[in-house]
């Protein structure tokens, strides 16, 4: 028997199989409700709020199941956590660069001691993994943020978006002006300056780059994205434990420890989504991991909520939001989001109320005509 003879039957086999190989696979993915667009904005409406027509929303409450299993229920705003030209997301996009770049970094062994001197034109600057974290997720530093990008390398950047699944995502803005586009004079992420990663003994040495002539499209050069590409990589770093090992982060524990913390981290602003939602749940106490972001009159941003004493299968939710008109923007539909919440309307709306009988409408008297008086016979 030729030594080739097997591979028609095992091409054969693999088309027969494939469905239920497929199928597998499927069965590991997180089992999700498709996202509800009617019920928030009725619920809204019927706590007496009108939204600003900016207003964006997208919400995933995480039911945990008596066998352990987790399913995600998911609401928005009239579809507009899909939005992604229409809006800017700002400081909200730090996260993806701080995932993306630990994950680089875990790839090639580096822990989060990890140092990484960038090599400028005008001088060397070296800072720690953990710090430019910090800095770029807590105080929300700008240049923290364009140096995890560099880590990345502009083309490795927008290509991670695609490996995870955020399709709906890309960078074309840096956040300072170290690199200026000359055609547009927008600060660009596309060129980063060689450097080295070292931890002990260990190195990394990496060459200057620069992006290659790839189109990616998004409005004034910007960083798009969308509020449900932002829920899904928040949702992987605070889920991380419960949720299937194929959609996990490439990290350690250390990492997600790290996006943690600064996601925690104390703010001196960018905290009315928070308090609004703090308020909502009162009297419960409720824990939040979020990064906001303000640029441009929009603010926005997404938030992981942990309530455990509340009542209920539900005790972790995902907000993300997004309106145009200053800081304080979304304050009042924080705080009745958040006291939507916690009700559990979402997941238990209350019954439309039984129709209100209408009476019949009072019965017309039917006029009999009076037969006509008997007058006495003339002859």
């Amino acid at each position: 028997m030729n030594k080739w003879s097997f591979v028609p039957w095992l091409i054969l086999l693999v088309f027969i199989f494939k469905p239920a190989l497929g199928a597998q696979m499927d069965s590991n993915q997180a089992s999700q409700d498709p996202v509800n667009s009617e019920l928030l904005p009725s619920l809204l409406q019927a706590a007496g709020y009108t939204p600003d027509p900016s207003f964006k929303a997208y919400i995933i409450a995480f039911e945990r199941k008596p066998d352990g299993k987790t399913v995600q229920h998911r609401f928005d705003y009239k579809g507009t956590s899909l939005d992604r030209d229409n809006w800017w997301p700002a400081s909200m996009v730090k996260l993806y660069a701080a995932v993306a770049a630990l994950e680089v970094l875990h790839a090639k062994k580096f822990s989060t001691k990890a140092s990484i001197t960038f090599h400028y034109k005008d001088g060397d600057v070296t800072q720690t993994i953990t710090k430019l974290v910090r800095q770029a997720i807590t105080p929300s530093n700008n240049t923290a943020f364009d140096r995890l990008v560099e880590i990345v390398g502009f083309d490795a950047m927008n290509q991670w978006f695609q490996t995870k699944g955020i399709k709906d995502t890309v960078f074309l803005r840096s956040y300072t002006r170290r690199v200026v586009d000359e055609t547009t004079n927008l600060s660009t992420p596309r060129e980063s300056s060689a450097l080295t990663v070292t931890e002990g003994a260990k190195s990394w040495k990496v060459p200057a780059r620069k992006g290659d002539d790839k189109v990616w499209h998004c409005p004034n050069q910007g960083n798009c994205t969308t509020l449900q590409n932002l829920a899904e990589i928040l949702r992987r770093v605070m889920m991380h434990e419960q949720i299937p090992e194929n959609q996990r982060l490439k990290l350690g524990r250390a990492e997600i420890e790290l996006l943690r913390s600064a996601l925690s981290g104390k703010r001196t602003r960018g905290l009315g989504v928070v308090n609004g939602l703090k308020a909502g749940f009162e009297p419960h106490v409720i824990k939040c991991f979020n990064k906001p972001g303000y640029a441009y009159q929009w603010f926005s941003d997404h938030v992981f909520v942990s309530c455990q004493d509340c009542k209920g299968p539900v005790k972790e939710w995902i907000v993300a939001m997004a309106g145009h008109g200053g800081r304080d923007v979304l304050d009042e539909a924080a705080k009745i989001i958040g006291q939507i919440l916690v009700s559990g309307s979402l997941l238990n709306p209350a019954p439309a109320p039984d129709p209100v009988p209408v009476p019949a409408p009072a019965s017309v008297p039917v006029r009999v005509p009076c037969p006509p008086p008997k007058l006495p016979k003339i002859d």
